[in-house]
């Protein structure tokens, strides 16, 4: 019932040095929640990007999954919340146990994630672009 698509961009004006992140939340079908961020840190990488989308979509899915849950909105128990995304490499990394990349930003992200996913908070799926 609740979803969420994530996405980045890169860079569009020579004036800019930062990425965006977005995210669009459904509830049965409408929009009901939406974002879009610069991104805090920097990557050369495109699956580092759209992980770093991915762990911000994941932090707005566990604050309305907490808040319909504690406002007694959703009076069952609720599943895992759909988190679409479009990128392979980039899904796979996030089911992947172990990250093996040099950066710090992105194994936070990747842990957060993984957390997400352990738990039953989400589950990734990919979508077409």
């Amino acid at each position: 019932m609740l979803e969420c698509y994530s996405d980045d961009s890169w860079i569009t004006s020579s004036g800019e040095n930062k990425p965006t992140s977005s995210w669009i939340f459904t509830l049965l079908g409408v929009a009901t929640s939406l974002d879009s961020k610069k991104q805090a840190c920097m990557s050369h990488s495109t699956t580092k990007l759209d992980f770093i989308a991915l762990a911000a979509a994941g932090n707005e899915v566990e604050w309305l999954r907490n808040l319909l849950l504690g406002k007694n909105f959703w009076p069952q128990l609720m599943g895992a919340i759909s988190l679409h995304c479009y990128s392979d490499e980039t899904m796979s990394r996030a089911f992947n146990k172990i990250y093996n990349g040099k950066s710090k930003h992105i194994s936070l992200r990747h842990a957060f994630v993984r957390q997400l996913i352990s738990t039953g908070v989400i589950t990734i799926v990919y979508v077409r672009s």
